[in-house]
């Protein structure tokens, strides 16, 4: 809004984030992972901080092998750094053995 010359009213200037928590999955969205984690581990990356991806992950209703999320990182996708992060995390749980 600064950057546009906006102004925003105090009150609203946390409307964004404090209504993410409350946002859900699409409705495919939690049958396909579950489908996908009978077969294959679960990772997400996203460009979130943790305590906004927290109430978001209880509703995918599956385990994450990981979760790579900005606030970890300090980049945003789709800079290479959150790919590499993953790359790390899931070479260390064992989950990649090859870096091709």
């Amino acid at each position: 809004a600064e950057e546009h010359e906006l102004t925003i009213a105090p009150s609203e200037r946390d409307l964004l984030a404090d209504g993410m928590v409350q946002w859900r999955p699409f409705p495919d969205t939690v049958g396909a992972l579950r489908s996908l984690a009978g077969r294959c581990a679960i990772v997400v990356i996203s460009n979130v901080d943790r305590d906004l991806f927290a109430s978001a992950a209880k509703s995918l209703e599956v385990d994450l092998a990981a979760q790579i999320l900005a606030q970890d990182v300090r980049a945003y996708k789709p800079s290479p750094a959150m790919f590499e992060a993953a790359r790390r995390e899931l070479t260390a749980q064992g989950r990649i053995t090859r870096h091709d």
